[in-house]
């Protein structure tokens, strides 16, 4: 893990000690089962006390929420690119987002699908976490395509971003929610129609 220079020794080292509750429940959900995984296993295999854990997760559902929300930040994410037009940009986005997640070994897959459509509970907000970067990328493309009059008239950018961020996860979470979900194919054609929707095509 690497250390925040501005952090205080104490506060480094509860990221240190969330770190291997983490890493250790991530290998149990995927070796067991998130909902076969109990907590006292967790802490075995994180090699800690069982006052540190509930000092750091209320709950196993706080935990399961902390991890969903790391995955979400990595996972969904959209970066403008200036040397790409604003579709290309957004197109190359989403699918890049489709084949990190069918490119998951199998069992990995399992894992952040469970963590994908869990209950978010305490002060994480998983769904707000999870769509957050997803569409500060989304605006910014967006910002980008008005200032070259590429944008469709007639709606803000503040209602297009929200229904591409929308469209984009909702895709992701019927992914998690069904098996076999052509993940790819489904995504191809979100991303075809968000072009004819919203974009001027040239």
């Amino acid at each position: 893990m690497l250390l925040e220079p501005n952090l205080s020794r104490s506060e480094q080292r509860n990221l240190e000690f969330k770190q291997r509750i983490t890493d250790a429940a991530i290998a149990l959900f995927v070796e067991l089962g998130v909902n076969e995984t109990p907590v006292t296993a967790i802490i075995k295999k994180a090699g800690i006390a069982h006052k540190t854990f509930f000092n750091h997760f209320p709950s196993k559902q706080h935990l399961l929420s902390y991890i969903a929300c790391d995955y979400a930040n990595g996972l969904l994410q959209l970066s403008y690119d200036p040397n790409k037009t604003a579709f290309d940009a957004l197109d190359e986005g989403f699918m890049q987002m489709a084949t990190q997640l069918q490119e998951l070994d199998e069992s990995l897959q399992s894992v952040i699908r469970n963590l994908l459509i869990c209950v978010p509970t305490g002060p994480i907000d998983v769904v707000e976490k999870q769509t957050k970067n997803l569409s500060d990328g989304v605006k910014e493309v967006l910002i980008q395509a008005e200032r070259l009059q590429q944008l469709q008239p007639g709606f803000s950018i503040e209602t297009y971003t929200e229904v591409i961020t929308g469209i984009a996860i909702n895709t992701v979470i019927n992914w998690a929610g069904q098996e076999h979900y052509p993940l790819q194919e489904r995504m191809t054609a979100a991303v075809a129609f968000i072009h004819r929707s919203v974009f001027i095509i040239q």
